[in-house]
This record gives structure tokens, sequence and C-alpha cells, in this order.
């Protein structure tokens, strides 16, 4: 099956977070999410219409929540990250297509610059 991905990066002091959508539209259409922290899958699901990631956090002052929330769009995908209900805007945006299995992801080295007519709603 042809995937195509889509990838918002996020930096939270030292750490990297990753969340990333993938989708394909053959005969046998499937969609699934990941959460990376640090390069650390630390939570997986699949959805259509919303995906919403809950991750305890450790901030200089506590712990606090850091929820990643996918939505589908008419026209793409959208992705907000909160830490303690406070908007952290994205780094980076990526893209990917790659040919796998139904819960395949692409190397590292796939992933593209996402420029402006891609499915990733800013």
């Amino acid at each position: 099956m042809k995937f195509h991905g889509q990838r918002w990066e996020y930096r939270i002091g030292n750490a990297v977070v990753f969340a990333d959508n993938a989708f394909t539209l053959s005969l046998r259409p499937s969609i699934h999410e990941r959460l990376i922290v640090n390069e650390e899958i630390v939570q997986r699901g699949s959805s259509w219409v919303r995906q919403n990631f809950n991750e305890p956090w450790l901030t200089m002052i506590g712990e606090e929540q850091l929820n990643v929330v996918m939505t589908s769009r008419l026209l793409g995908i959208h992705c907000e990250a909160r830490l303690g209900g406070e908007r952290i805007a994205p780094f980076a945006y990526w893209i990917a297509t790659w040919k796998g299995d139904r819960r395949s992801w692409p190397s590292e080295d796939d992933w593209t610059p996402a420029g402006d007519r891609s499915w990733i709603q800013r």
C-alpha cells in the first residue's frame, strides 16, 4: 500500500516530540498515528476523525500534562499540542510518502520538510 505521512515537530526544553499521522486511500483505507518523545514511541492510535494523546510531562515547576490532538479536516490534517493548557507552536512540519504494510512507517531519512501545499493544516 502507498502511504502519505505528516509529522509535526515540537521542541519542549531539551525534548523533541513528533506527532505522526499516516494514511492510505487504497481499496482498504487505513490510518494510524503515533507520538514519539526523544526517539521513543510513547503512544499509538488509529482514528479517522480525532486522535488524542495525553502524556505526563515533568517541568521545572512540577508535573504537567502534554496533550496532542490530531483532527481530520476537509482538506487535511490539523495537529495541536498543549503543555499544561498552554499551546505549543510547532518547530517544523514534515511529510513522507512510502509503500508498506498497514502499520508501516517511513525511515527517519525519508521525512522531508513540508511545503505550503501539503495535507498539514497550519
